[in-house]
């Protein structure tokens, strides 16, 4: 779920491998890292929001995982 807070190390060990190796084989796999791929998919779910829903900004920023 995109909206929890995700952690690196918890993704790593999901992978069952070290965090530094995780970051290079999913760079090497989608073409940015972790966090660059999360951000998008966290903004383009707010962009549909936006553009679909009547949902406030602060609750759509929440609903996306955006806390400020």
């Amino acid at each position: 779920n995109s909206a929890e807070k995700l952690y690196l190390g918890d993704l790593a060990l999901m992978a069952n491998m070290s965090k530094r190796n995780f970051q290079r084989v999913f760079k090497k796999s989608v073409g940015i890292t972790p966090n660059d791929y999360l951000l998008n998919v966290r903004l383009q779910k707010a962009r549909m929001s936006l553009r679909e829903t009547q949902l406030s900004i602060s609750q759509i920023a929440y609903d996306t995982g955006f806390s400020d």
